[in-house]
């Protein structure tokens, strides 16, 4: 008994299967469209928690201020040799003076340029925050691309199936195979019905993430446009890497924030040091109507405190911070390493797909339907090899997914 489109089949069958199977294609919408650019500005805009970087920014300003103030000074009106007994010689003294305590020690300024370079490096960690929010938002954009793309392959396989599937029951009604042939038919649209299902939902879960970043309800979520294979130019040379992580708002940053636990250490130790505290006051004997000036100079003596403890604990969160900084280097060092060595792959690879494969398949599907038409080939080849390059294709998008992936991971440590 012969099987669906077998040689027994004659050539209007052939040809009739081939218009209703192979002439599938995905059917064009004329939606809207958003590119990775216009999401990433949509994400930017207003995006809370930009604004809590530069608040962050205001704080350390703030900080910085307020650690650069010199004390206040001290007013001291008073009262002496005031009798109470009923004395009526009383003569008493009125005081009236201003106390300053000096700021010698420099300890104040040495806190105000810390605070600087804290001023600096938030700054400098704002823009790495966006390099942040960037990537995150091109990570989404980029899977959500790769998910149509997918649920668009395998919606085209599922058509081509359900064509068959209706060809195969017809042909089952009228005898021409067994009905193990029309199961196993039917199983094989369950299967792609499947898969279709499961990559629409992917798409969807993406792209309500991606609208959420966008502020977009995902009921008016325009559909993502663009190209996502990268192109090998974009990739980074190794040898510039290190002096990009080096230059890097990251790593700048992490520079700055040393140099302000090194000047708060420096700040501490200065601050063992006594400042004194000048006092100048007038004197006025109300009994013999003369006035006096009093001046007087004091300051405490480091005889037990002298910050011991919170020089030790400085000096040592600055040597954390230190050390801590040359590990995240060495770390984003072997990272980048890793993820230009994954996109170059991906890309050798995806290319070797596309040239050596992709294009050889579709040259033998050609074929295959030429001799379809001939009788010289039968329809499950034809549909067998439309299988491997809808697999292929699978691939080759998985392939530049990791690719563009690997890209924007890098971008945003450089």
């Amino acid at each position: 008994m012969p099987l669906p489109g077998s040689r027994l089949m004659n050539k209007p069958s052939y040809l009739l299967l081939l218009v209703a199977i192979l002439s599938i294609t995905h059917p064009l919408k004329a939606a809207a469209q958003l590119t990775a650019e216009e999401a990433v500005a949509r994400a930017l805009e207003n995006h809370p928690a930009l604004r809590g970087a530069q608040l962050a920014v205001e704080e350390e300003k703030g900080t910085a201020l307020q650690a650069g103030l010199p004390p206040n000074p001290e007013l001291e009106i008073g009262v002496e040799s005031w009798s109470v007994s009923g004395n009526r010689e009383n003569s008493p003294e009125f005081l009236a003076g201003v106390s300053q305590t000096l700021p010698l020690s420099g300890a104040r300024r040495a806190v105000w340029q810390a605070g600087l370079a804290g001023v600096e490096a938030a700054g400098l960690e704002a823009q790495s925050l966006r390099r942040e929010i960037t990537a995150e938002v091109e990570i989404l954009f980029y899977k959500s691309l790769a998910a149509q793309q997918r649920a668009a392959i395998a919606e085209e396989n599922c058509s081509r199936q359900e064509t068959l599937l209706e060809l195969t029951r017809k042909r089952f009604e009228l005898g021409d195979i067994p009905e193990v042939d029309y199961m196993r038919t039917s199983a094989e649209q369950a299967r792609y019905q499947a898969e279709l299902q499961e990559h629409i939902l992917e798409r969807d879960s993406l792209r309500a993430q991606l609208a959420h970043l966008c502020g977009i309800t995902p009921d008016n979520f325009p559909e993502c446009a663009g190209e996502l294979a990268p192109h090998p130019e974009a990739l980074p040379s190794a040898a510039g890497m290190e002096e990009k992580l080096l230059n890097s708002p990251r790593h700048q940053a992490r520079l700055l924030r040393e140099t302000q636990a090194s000047g708060d250490a420096d700040a501490v130790r200065r601050a063992a040091l006594p400042e004194p505290n000048l006092r100048v006051g007038l004197r006025r004997d109300t009994g013999e109507r003369s006035n006096a000036l009093d001046v007087g100079l004091s300051f405490g003596l480091p005889l037990f405190d002298r910050n011991q403890g919170a020089l030790t604990a400085a000096r040592a969160r600055a040597q954390r911070v230190r050390a801590e900084n040359e590990a995240a280097l060495r770390e984003e060092t072997r990272q980048a390493i890793a993820l230009l060595n994954e996109a170059r792959s991906a890309l050798s690879s995806a290319e070797q797909l596309r040239s050596s494969v992709l294009s050889q398949q579709e040259a033998a599907r050609d074929a295959l339907e030429q001799a379809l038409q001939l009788g010289g080939a039968t329809l499950f080849e034809v549909l067998a090899e439309y299988r491997g390059i809808s697999e292929t294709k699978r691939v080759l998008l998985d392939k530049e997914t990791q690719a563009r992936l690997a890209l924007i991971d890098l971008t945003a440590l450089l």
